[in-house]
């Protein structure tokens, strides 16, 4: 039943599950008798946290407190002999007594005074995980305000937007397409919740969250061959006619030129890639870009690897980490997951 239950839960509350279960197994598995405390365990002891359940261990929790059976009964609104019957069944299935009672109340034994910090420990992940349960079970609504250049948001966000809203279809996301430049600029001024970037184009990259490598290429007509048959070379490319973008939209070409110290000039800027691509099929030039740009194109061109190479890194930056949106943080972890299972994620 546990099983068909995280399977039917969306990736995102699903690895949070898996991620709370796995510290809850991890303190299960931990051996709490005095051989493996003081560095002698052999083994025999395995699974005593696994016989007590969470039930019980707020009982105890309870019991503990208030030194009172009674007492702990009204705090977990339970009768007292509800308490009793939880803890008399763990102190049976673990073969030992957790309380003794006198005077003083109900007080732990020594071999309870042992399980005692294993069993808060059990308490509070309960509590973390019954936290983010709640959490995301609020997610109903909100709006995510993301930036991109023109690739992200041809190739990758109407996929990923579409599939988020399958489960989160009362969050509305808000998508403004531009250059690294301009979304640069609404990075600065927090006219965006998340932006899409190369890493290229920031002057600060603590908050750049890397998620695709993708390398230049030089596209061409397609009579085209380099001199090699196979790369773009720096000598290939002299004396040829370039296309280029907008400024804003040039960044990675621009810094290839200069670090290979070649002139930079066209009779041609456009906006858009599939521009550019027309031009190239005409004969007209040729141009370089990201891969991912121009990798799935349909036109009469060839594609060329640069060399030497260059490698575009692709992230996403949340703007305002401290002031950043329970809806907005999920959106995140969710490009982030779709970006790994569907092996986007090579950095």
């Amino acid at each position: 039943m546990l099983k068909q239950y995280i399977l039917g839960l969306n990736l995102v509350k699903r690895k949070i599950f898996e991620m709370v279960l796995n510290s809850i197994q991890h303190i299960a598995n931990m051996r709490l008798s005095l051989d493996w405390l003081d560095g002698n365990y052999d083994g025999k002891n395995r699974g005593e946290m696994e016989k007590i359940s969470i039930y019980s261990c707020r009982a105890i929790s309870a019991v503990v407190k208030t030194r009172n059976f009674t007492k702990a009964a009204q705090l977990l609104n339970l009768t007292p002999s509800a308490v009793s019957h939880l803890i008399k069944k763990t102190e049976n299935d673990l073969g030992y007594s957790l309380f003794i009672r006198n005077n003083k109340g109900a007080l732990l034994t020594e071999n309870g005074k042992l399980l005692l910090p294993y069993i808060q420990s059990l308490i509070l992940t309960s509590n973390t995980l019954d936290s983010e349960i709640e959490k995301i079970s609020n997610l109903e609504s909100g709006v995510v305000r993301v930036g991109a250049f023109y690739s992200v948001t041809a190739y990758w966000l109407p996929k990923i937007i579409r599939l988020f809203k399958t489960e989160y279809p009362d969050i509305e996301i808000n998508v403004s397409q531009s250059g690294d430049s301009t979304v640069k600029e609404w990075i600065n001024n927090q006219d965006i919740d998340l932006a899409f970037i190369s890493k290229v184009s920031l002057d600060n990259s603590e908050l750049f969250l890397p998620l695709h490598n993708s390398t230049l290429v030089c596209v061409t007509p397609e009579e085209y061959v380099p001199a090699d048959g196979a790369n773009m070379t720096l000598e290939d490319l002299k004396g040829q006619p370039l296309i280029l973008q907008y400024l804003g939209y040039d960044t990675e070409i621009t810094t290839y030129f200069s670090n290979n110290n070649l002139p930079l000039g066209s009779n041609y800027r456009v906006e858009v890639d599939d521009a550019a691509l027309a031009l190239v099929e005409e004969g007209l030039g040729f141009f370089i870009s990201p891969e991912m740009a121009v990798k799935t194109n349909k036109r009469r061109i060839n594609i060329y690897p640069m060399s030497p190479q260059m490698i575009r890194t692709v992230g996403i930056v949340t703007v305002s980490p401290e002031h950043i949106t329970p809806t907005a943080k999920l959106f995140r972890q969710y490009v982030y997951d779709y970006m790994d299972e569907s092996g986007l994620l090579n950095v």
